[in-house]
């Protein structure tokens, strides 16, 4: 029985999901269906310890479980199922699943990927939240970029408006990891 179902977009990133998995520290397994390919993540305590590819086979190999990880966290696409696990599963990496997404968000988003993120969040308006400068350091560690909070109520196309690329990628970093609160700007009434 499936705990919840996600379909993945520009304004919903596997990068929520995982931070979710994260801050609630869930057991389970998670199936990510992108057009014909299939990949599961199995969790422990909210950290990847396998993944399962399409035909079955695991591994637990770190460097493949980061790599399915990383793409699930930039990840725009596609549908996500997450379920109970069905059977024991033992910490082992000891993976980070915040730090890893962030690393895939701050270093290894796309300008295809950004434009996309940018171009279906562009109107929405932000507000730092409580954690906004823990998270901005951990930014600027990983991906060298520094950001400032936003004005409550600032758009996030004014944001990223002539920003290069390692800023934008902080930005999507800190909107996908909850840093800043995003919501969509009010509609004005009609007359």
């Amino acid at each position: 029985m499936s705990e919840f179902m996600e379909t993945l977009k520009p304004k919903r990133l596997g990068a929520e999901v995982l931070a979710r998995l994260a801050r609630e520290r869930r057991d389970g397994e998670l199936t990510w269906i992108d057009g014909g390919q299939q990949r599961k993540i199995l969790f422990k305590a909210g950290r990847p310890e396998l993944v399962i590819d399409r035909e079955g086979n695991e591994s637990g190999e770190r460097a493949h479980v980061l790599a399915v990880v990383r793409a699930f966290a930039t990840a725009a696409v596609g549908q996500c199922i997450f379920e109970v696990l069905g059977r024991p599963l033992e910490v082992r990496l000891n993976l980070d699943t915040l730090g890893e997404t962030l690393v895939a968000l701050a270093c290894g988003l796309r300008p295809d990927q950004l434009e996309a993120i940018w171009a279906a969040r562009r109107a929405e308006l932000c507000e730092p939240t409580a954690v906004f400068d823990k998270f901005a350091a951990a930014v600027a560690k990983v991906g060298g970029a520094t950001v400032s909070a936003p004005r409550a109520g600032q758009s996030v196309g004014a944001l990223i408006a002539g920003a290069p690329i390692e800023v934008q990628r902080a930005w999507a970093a800190m909107i996908s990891l909850g840093g800043v609160k995003t919501r969509p700007a009010a509609q004005e009434e009609p007359k």
